[in-house]
């Protein structure tokens, strides 16, 4: 017991010391910008952090015990909250977010990639806006590492992600290569943000520093913006179809790159997620395009594609991107975006909701269930295509989405609390839940959640961090079997 103690403590220093590290660029830009007082801050938290982070990772012994499942659970869970309380701290110590619980909603938005806020963000500084880009690009892929690289090294080797329409033939591959294939994930991130960054830059008249801060959004499926220049990205049709473009293709499976550098032309285009995330997009757009047209929103068919495209792509990524007054459209065309939300982008992707691969096994259940009435003893099994879907990724997926529609409905429930009306408050579970951030009624286009209350505050920074660590690994702390591994057991 003591050693495992001993081996959380050393891995949360790391963790530490890397949120220190961080926190170096946002240094440099508030050195850059005469931003005297927050350089302060960043220095006198950066230093210690990674300091006494390094040294104690090193100074403790390190375990040779592979974690179980449980461990690892819990050390994904302690990690994020203490990256959420660190990355709270410049908020803070600068004053310009007074409130600590406020802090904390801000730094949870910022690593769980949520477009949310509770201040005008035109009024932070520089350095602090750069320091929630920085956090929301770390937390767009740091689930991806974290079960890919991460876990690997410590001692859990067998914990990677599901990705169902991965060929058989090819995941013992990857097992064997973990290291190139992460090399291989972070140099995709990297160049999606370097490209888009250079598109960004040279290709519009925003400023290299907020071409950096849309990068890191649209990659990340966070959303983020300068606030100090969306009036010319909102009204720039060539910026906003860049951020759309980025946002999508970071809502992909990730496989799909490899997939890519491989030339595996065929696993691309025969990948069941892959087309039916593009048809839902497709059909979203056209069906609100109409909707639109009909209803006189936009007297030009073109202008009412563009904006539906556009805000389309925004809520089935989840990136939350606001660059329409979808707030004035019809009820159909919000009730749209609505399910888009819910559904989110494909799994082993930056994007948030339940994600496209299950709801497609979800889809496949509801069919042999039919199958079933009508010829009970038929055996019909759940395919992705040519593929079998197995039994225990289906239990999975039927446990996981009733549990993604109770947590929607009791968050919701918590959140009436504040007296809003039922339009904003449901839109609001979602819209954390699904990591998304936008807003509708009373919270308006750009999400002032500053309209609930402290306690709601700080409960809905809890609604974010389930919503991105895809809710099970949290839930499953507060079983009373977690912590009693024995109490299954046969006597």
């Amino acid at each position: 017991m003591k050693n495992l103690v001993l081996k959380y403590i050393r891995i949360l220093f790391l963790i530490i010391s890397i949120n220190g590290l961080l926190m170096v660029p946002a240094f440099l830009a508030a050195l850059h910008f005469g931003e005297s007082k927050e350089a302060t801050v960043f220095l006198w938290i950066s230093l210690p952090s990674i300091f006494f982070g390094l040294t104690f990772y090193n100074l403790l012994p390190a375990s040779s015990r592979a974690l179980k499942n449980k461990d690892v659970y819990l050390l994904i869970a302690l990690s994020w909250v203490v990256s959420i309380l660190i990355g709270a701290l410049p908020y803070f110590l600068s004053q310009q977010i007074p409130s600590l619980i406020d802090s904390i909603f801000q730094s949870t938005a910022g690593y769980t990639t949520t477009n949310a806020t509770v201040i005008v963000e035109s009024q932070l500084p520089q350095s602090l806006l750069l320091w929630k880009a920085i956090t929301h690009w770390v937390g767009g892929f740091s689930v991806l590492v974290m079960l890919i690289s991460i876990l690997p090294l410590l001692g859990f080797s067998g914990q990677r992600m599901a990705f169902v329409e991965v060929p058989h033939s090819i995941m013992p591959k990857l097992g064997r290569r973990i290291y190139e294939l992460d090399k291989i994930i972070f140099g995709v991130y990297c160049s999606f943000t370097g490209l888009a960054f250079l598109l960004l830059w040279l290709g519009s008249d925003l400023s290299a520093f907020s071409a950096l801060i849309a990068s890191m959004g649209s990659v990340s499926t966070a959303g983020m913006l300068n606030p100090q220049e969306f009036a010319l990205i909102q009204e720039d049709p060539y910026i906003t179809l860049v951020l759309s473009v980025f946002s999508l293709l970071s809502a992909l499976n990730v496989f799909l790159f490899i997939y890519l550098l491989r030339k595996s032309w065929r696993e691309i285009f025969h990948n069941l997620e892959f087309r039916f995330f593009l048809l839902f997009i497709g059909l979203s757009t056209i069906f609100i395009t109409l909707d639109l047209k009909i209803n006189g929103q936009y007297k030009d068919l073109g202008d009412a594609f563009y904006h539906s495209f556009i805000q389309v792509t925004s809520f089935a990524t989840t990136s939350g991107y606001t660059f329409h007054p979808y707030v004035n459209w019809p009820f159909f065309s919000q009730f749209l975006l609505m399910m888009l939300l819910f559904i989110g982008g494909c799994a082993g992707s930056t994007a948030g909701g339940f994600k496209m691969v299950r709801f497609l096994i979800m889809w496949k259940l509801v069919i042999r269930g039919f199958i079933k009435r009508i010829h009970p003893r038929a055996i019909s099994a759940v395919r992705l295509g040519d593929r079998l879907v197995s039994a225990p990724t289906v239990s999975a997926v039927a446990v996981f989405i009733p549990l993604f529609l109770f947590t929607f409905l009791f968050s919701s429930l918590v959140l009436s609390l504040q007296g809003l009306d039922m339009e904003t408050t449901l839109f609001t579970g979602i819209s954390l839940l699904s990591t998304t951030g936008v807003g509708l009624g009373e919270l308006g286009p750009q999400g002032d959640f500053a309209l609930y209350s402290a306690p709601l505050r700080l409960f809905m920074s809890f609604i974010m961090l389930l919503g991105r660590l895809e809710i099970i690994t949290v839930i499953l702390i507060f079983f009373p079997s977690f912590w009693n591994m024995n109490r299954f057991k046969l006597k």
